[in-house]
């Protein structure tokens, strides 16, 4: 009986070990706003896991650029379930007009992840412009910590959708077109 309850403790210690693993992950990278470099901008990394159609997120750590645009972070998490690293940065590059910040979503490889409390190697996310629009992958906060809205993107997709009617096959080109200006490249 006693073998029995040993070894069922082992085995319990054993399955909290292994699911309640220490993991880590780092990423590093060098933010630009055109040709100047981008300081005090936000990045947030997440731990980002499937629950039954629910989905979880953990802040898993946050840091600032520094005055040349550079930033590391390094976080742990012990998360019972495989997660995936979000990167979120936080910025106004480029976008003096509308109100918020601009939000960028960068979902890391999980191959980073490691099962150590500091982690061997490290994402690097490169020198990456700010200024740049990333469609359908943009999203816009009023305030970091409260709500957000999707970016315009959407409208312009299903507008698109429509000016994209295929002609019939049998048209040819000319016949598709009353003016010949109308076959002119706009640029």
């Amino acid at each position: 009986m006693t073998k029995a309850c040993a070894s069922l403790l082992f085995i319990n210690f054993l399955l909290h070990f292994v699911v309640c693993r220490d993991r880590s992950i780092s990423v590093k990278g060098n933010l630009q706003c055109g040709e100047y470099p981008a300081g005090q901008i936000l990045i947030r990394l997440w731990g980002q896991s499937e629950r039954e159609l629910n989905i979880d997120t953990e802040l898993l750590g946050q840091t600032f650029s520094n005055g040349e645009g550079e930033f590391e972070l390094v976080a742990q998490s012990k998360k019972d379930t495989d997660w995936t690293p979000l990167l979120n940065i936080y910025h106004d590059c480029d976008d003096v007009e509308k109100s918020g910040r601009r939000k960028l979503n960068f979902l890391l490889p999980k191959s980073y992840i490691e099962d150590s409390k500091t982690p061997n190697k490290t994402f690097d996310l490169g020198k990456f412009n700010l200024e740049t629009h990333i469609k359908d992958n943009e999203e816009r906060v009023e305030e970091i910590t409260k709500r957000k809205r999707s970016h315009y993107s959407r409208r312009r997709k299903e507008v698109s959708r429509t000016r994209d009617e295929t002609p019939p096959r049998n048209q040819s080109t000319i016949d598709r077109f009353a003016e010949p200006d109308d076959r002119n490249d706009p640029w």
